[in-house]
């Protein structure tokens, strides 16, 4: 299970989360023929987001705090969401980038939505959760991961499942700007064998999660 900072924060969360192991970025997903380009363009649209994530919680605050009138519906799933907007339902789909990108690699017709990058409106870290009073397993993940960051073992498992199709229907995320993340990563590679940054992990997951961004409007 998943867990990002907001959450990790929480007295009533009762668990303890190891290492960040995941960057991502709040954004949302629109038809092109919307010709939505900015936040503002969805003054007082019908947008979508799922219910009980931080994304849910962003967008009701930001939707006052800009006075956009907004109309907010709260989808019980990803999948109930991203058909809101598939269906016309709703103008716009806030979540998890990479959420998204799986969600429009999958539809009917990925090529409705609209091939641009976006603003990011805001950083999510996610980390994983473990039992509170298991100090042993923690150490455990903590090691297991920071040695899968630090050998660069994570490099082809992200290639795996981000940048290569993905079976049984060969599902392909279509990143943008492969060169740019190349470089990132081989950076980050260069820096960990030199021994020139203090946290190899963090590192390795900006540098892939940098420059990699899905081709369609995740705004």
């Amino acid at each position: 299970m998943r867990l990002d900072d907001e959450q990790y924060r929480s007295p009533e969360a009762g668990l303890l989360s190891p290492t960040r192991y995941f960057v991502t970025a709040n954004r949302y997903v629109a038809k092109k023929a919307s010709n939505i380009k900015t936040l503002a363009d969805l003054k007082g649209k019908t947008v979508v987001s799922t219910s009980g994530t931080t994304n849910l919680k962003w967008l009701t605050e930001e939707n006052g705090k800009q006075n956009l009138g907004m109309s907010i519906l709260a989808a019980k799933d990803h999948a109930e969401a991203f058909l809101m907007v598939e269906t016309d339902r709703a103008a716009a789909f806030f979540m998890d980038d990479i959420l998204l990108a799986s969600l429009v690699a999958g539809a009917k017709t990925p090529a409705d939505y609209a091939d641009r990058r976006g603003s990011v409106l805001g950083r999510a870290v996610r980390r994983i959760m473990l039992r509170r009073d298991d100090p042993a397993f923690q150490k455990v993940a903590d090691n297991a991961t920071a040695q899968l960051y630090k050998s660069g073992a994570i490099m082809p498992i992200y290639e795996k499942w981000f940048q290569k199709p993905i079976p049984p229907k060969g599902i392909m995320h279509e990143r943008a700007g492969e060169p740019a993340a190349q470089e990132r990563v081989r950076q980050s590679d260069e820096q960990r064998r030199s021994g020139r940054h203090t946290s190899s992990r963090t590192s390795a997951v900006h540098a892939m999660r940098g420059a990699s961004a899905p081709r369609f409007c995740l705004l």
